[in-house]
C-alpha cells in the first residue's frame, strides 16, 4: 500500500508502548508550552512593548509559535500511530530535536533573565512562569524524543516496505526481473520465469 494509507487495523504491543508513553509525555510538554507562553506575554507586556516599543522578546516568541507547530505534529503523529497510520518517525523526532535545542537555549535565557536585580514586580514572576515553562517542556521534549526516537514501527519490516513502494503482482513481474538481465519472462502456473 502507498504512504499514507492504513497499513494495518490491530493495535501492537510497540503501538501500545508508544501511545501509552507518548500522551502522558505530549501532555507535559504542552503544559509547559502553555506556561511559557503566559510567561513570554507578561513580560512582554510588562516591558514596554505594550506602549509601542520594541519587544524584547522576539525570538521567544517564534521558539513559543514553532514549538506549537511541533507539538501539534506530534499530536498528530501519535494519532495515526493508534489509527494504524505510518507517518515518518524520523521527521517527528527530528522536529523535537531542533526544537528540544531552542528550548533549552530559551530555558537558559529566561533563567538568567529572572536572576537579574532590575527584573522585579510582575516582570519577575512572569520571567519565572516562563522560565518554568522552558523547563517542564525541555524535560517533556526530551522525553519524547527518548520514546518515539528508540521504538520501531512494530508489526513492519523491511519486505513489507519494499512492496509498500514496489509492489509485485502478476501484472507487472516482467518488469520486476533485475536491470541489466536479457530473456523474456513468462507466465507459468507456478509463478514466472526468465527463459
Amino acid at each position: 500500500m502507498g504512504r499514507g494509507m492504513k497499513t494495518g487495523g490491530s493495535m501492537t504491543g510497540g503501538k501500545i508502548a508508544k501511545l501509552a508513553t507518548g500522551l502522558p509525555l505530549w501532555s507535559l510538554a504542552l503544559a509547559g508550552w502553555a506556561l511559557a507562553l503566559i510567561g513570554v506575554a507578561i513580560c512582554d507586556h510588562y516591558s514596554g512593548a505594550s506602549n509601542g516599543g520594541s519587544t524584547p522578546f522576539g525570538f521567544s516568541w517564534w521558539v513559543v509559535f514553532f514549538d506549537l507547530f511541533v507539538l501539534l505534529c506530534v499530536m498528530l503523529y501519535l494519532v495515526e500511530l493508534g489509527a494504524g497510520y505510518g507517518l515518518s518517525q524520523v521527521a517527528v523526532v527530528a522536529l523535537l530535536a531542533v526544537v528540544e535545542v531552542l528550548k533549552m537555549l530559551e530555558t537558559e535565557k529566561w533563567n538568567n533573565y529572572r536572576k537579574q536585580p532590575d527584573v522585579t514586580g510582575r516582570n519577575r514572576k512572569g520571567a519565572q512562569v516562563a522560565f518554568s515553562g522552558w523547563l517542564i517542556a525541555s524535560i517533556a521534549e526530551g522525553l519524547l524524543i527518548i520514546t518515539l526516537g528508540t521504538a520501531t514501527h512494530a508489526g513492519r519490516n523491511h519486505d513489507d516496505k519494499h512492496h509498500d513502494h514496489y509492489p509485485v503482482t502478476s501484472a507487472n513481474t516482467a518488469s520486476a526481473r533485475p536491470v541489466g538481465t536479457t530473456g523474456t519472462a513468462t507466465q507459468g502456473t507456478t509463478g514466472s520465469s526468465m527463459v
